[in-house]
């Protein structure tokens, strides 16, 4: 009986993706005695992306709530919470910007927000018109 080079190749092939690699030292363990802890499972992506991005915002996510006429710079983003005078968001308005580097605090009666829009998990504002 003969065996080619190709049969040999794929029976060295079979048996080495056959082969059980013991590399967390479970083998021959019974299932119930493993220990699986939530923290070692592998995260979801789309998990993790709706725990970052809370669905009411009541603050800036941890950053500074700006107070005046203009937002910190570097720190605040844009349709971030802040107060000029009363309730107010930071966006890029360059007809009142006051001097600011960045994002401007803009009231919210100045504003015109679209529910069916979303930007940085907040409704997305823009400056009305004529403002």
């Amino acid at each position: 009986m003969q065996f080619s080079i190709s049969a040999a190749l794929l029976a060295l092939a079979a048996v080495g993706s056959a082969a059980i690699i013991d590399n967390e030292g479970v083998r021959n363990v019974p299932r119930e005695l493993i220990e699986i802890r939530e923290e070692d499972l592998v995260p979801d992506p789309v998990a993790l992306a709706i725990r970052a991005a809370p669905a009411v915002f009541t603050d800036n996510n941890g950053r500074t709530i700006a107070n005046g006429g203009c937002c910190n710079h570097g720190v605040n983003l844009r349709q971030d919470i802040c107060n000029n005078g009363g309730p107010s968001r930071c966006i890029p308005a360059a007809r009142t910007r006051e001097g600011c580097v960045g994002l401007t605090c803009v009231l919210n009666t100045k504003l015109a927000c679209d529910p069916n829009q979303k930007d940085r998990g907040r409704d997305k504002c823009v400056l009305k018109p004529g403002q």
